[in-house]
């Protein structure tokens, strides 16, 4: 569904001898040109491009997350060691007997990792998720798996298990067929608790399954959080408390994420465009973006309160830029009282004090700045800012000496695509 809009782009520099209309769209993975007289040309065709669609940090791990759509990745804070955290998840049943008294019994692997999300046990059936570092590794056979009791291990499936089981005295787990799920993923926005110490699970969305899930940072646990949401551009955990935006719907959700059966709850409705969003330190006051160029406070809780005008509301704007300012992330330092947001087509990342919310320019907007398609700010409780760019970059610096900011993540030749036209060289970013 998200592969079917356009995508915009960006035009670095080209020249021209005579003039002409070309539109340049994004159609499935191809970039295409379309000319005056109603040709079209296929430009670009890859499916290798590297883009930053989400950026979190994990302080308690000290642990960078960003996602390229196709992957989840992870590295140190300065950008060192690098790794593919999470390329795709896997649901596996096994069928047969003697899976033991209750799921505590049960142990069980996948490729020699353990999967401990068990989402479903009886003593004849149970069934297990987890979350794969890469994709590469997702060609999962019966071979790869081992199911083990108190009573014994049983590795794939057990070839003579009609005779062994007519042995009503065996106690041996025999295992007589399984089921092999596997999923690639398209991570988008991702979040984690930036308050808890003891926080573990990253959540992210998924545009093209239409789902949140979340993965735990420690282990290989994984699991479906939210089912059937395609625009989900916000995040922000706190707790046990999930908030997410859903842009499509302009609606925010709350949901107790301690018990995955609870249902989320609308808080606020009948916004335009919501994207992304961050709450304060006592769980009580979130602030998010609209696209469009606003910025908007409200209680946790979606409550009414009382403005600073004896105004009983329910939204209360405290900021508006222009329509075409096209914000995206929003981060909060609390102790500083500063509000940062991330402003896409202006190219700058912006912050305002919250008792006077004057807008004012971090970096960008100067052309020795070369900040393109900020997407996703990031406050640590440390006092550093870190954000991304569309185009592979992610920045950090302190932001009570205003930077300097420097390249953890510099991957632009990746994602810079070139091509040549007839006579005139064109550089651009596809953007989502």
């Amino acid at each position: 569904m998200a592969m079917q809009f356009l995508w915009g782009l960006l035009i670095m520099c080209m020249t021209t001898e005579s003039a002409s209309n070309v539109v340049y769209y994004r159609q499935g993975n191809n970039i295409v040109a379309r000319y005056d007289d109603y040709t079209a040309k296929t430009i670009l065709d890859s499916r290798s491009w590297t883009k930053i669609l989400g950026m979190t940090v994990h302080e308690q791990s000290s642990k960078l997350y960003w996602s390229d759509s196709n992957a989840i990745w992870r590295s140190n804070l300065d950008g060192s060691n690098q790794e593919v955290f999470l390329g795709a998840y896997i649901n596996v049943t096994w069928s047969g007997v003697n899976f033991g008294d209750n799921a505590n019994d049960v142990n069980l692997t996948v490729l020699s990792y353990p999967c401990t999300s068990i989402t479903a046990w009886t003593p004849t059936s149970v069934s297990c998720l987890m979350r794969f570092p890469s994709k590469t590794q997702s060609n999962v056979t019966s071979s790869d798996l081992t199911l083990q009791t108190p009573y014994g291990i049983a590795p794939g499936v057990t070839q003579d298990f009609n005779e062994q089981y007519s042995t009503k005295a065996y106690t041996k787990p025999l295992v007589k067929a399984v089921s092999i799920d596997v999923k690639w993923l398209h991570p988008h926005t991702i979040a984690v608790d930036k308050f808890d110490v003891q926080a573990h699970w990253l959540y992210f969305s998924d545009y093209v399954h239409g789902a949140v899930y979340r993965a735990d940072t420690t282990t290989f646990d994984f699991q479906v959080v939210v089912s059937n949401e395609w625009s989900v551009h916000g995040l922000s955990v706190f707790g046990s408390s999930l908030r997410y935006s859903v842009e499509s719907q302009g609606i925010i959700y709350l949901l107790n994420v301690s018990n995955l059966n609870a249902r989320p709850v609308p808080i606020l409705q009948s916004l335009k465009s919501p994207r992304g969003l961050c709450v304060d330190r006592t769980n009580t006051t979130i602030y998010f973006v609209g696209k469009s160029g606003k910025i908007f406070k409200a209680r946790g809780n979606g409550e009414f309160f009382y403005t600073s005008l004896r105004d009983s509301v329910q939204v209360q704007r405290i900021l508006a830029l222009g329509t075409a300012t096209r914000l995206n992330s929003i981060a909060l330092d609390e102790t500083n009282r500063m509000l940062y947001w991330s402003e896409t087509n202006t190219n700058v990342i912006s912050r305002a004090s919250l008792d006077t919310m004057q807008r004012q320019v971090v970096t960008g907007n100067l052309p020795q700045s070369i900040l393109s398609w900020p997407r996703h700010v990031h406050v640590t409780q440390g006092g550093k800012l870190y954000f991304s760019e569309y185009g592979g970059r992610i920045s950090a610096g302190d932001i009570t000496a205003n930077g300097p900011f420097n390249y953890v993540v510099n991957q632009p030749t990746d994602t810079i695509l070139r091509t040549n036209l007839p006579g005139q060289n064109f550089h651009f970013y596809a953007l989502e």
